[in-house]
């Protein structure tokens, strides 16, 4: 019994890796050059990088630290809502 099919590509060649990598590529690309500079300019993401510069906050610190916490005034507490 002979084997009659005829694969699809050639083994030497892994077209489904370089389409997969060259999709993964475009997907990071677009995100960080256009979804992430189109999400930096709204108005309320803005002002946040502008407060945090005026405060001189390390931004990339804000992640493992609660300063945001203690930066807010506190409010008492027959005015909370």
């Amino acid at each position: 019994m002979t084997n009659d099919r005829v694969p699809i590509h050639s083994p030497g060649v892994p077209t489904s890796g370089i389409i997969g990598l060259s999709a993964t590529v475009l997907v990071i690309v677009s995100v960080w050059g256009w979804v992430l500079p189109m999400v930096g300019n709204r108005p309320t993401i803005r002002q946040s990088i502008e407060n945090t510069q005026r405060l001189g906050i390390n931004p990339a610190a804000v992640f493992y630290t609660d300063v945001y916490e203690k930066t807010k005034t506190p409010q008492p507490l027959w005015q909370q809502q």
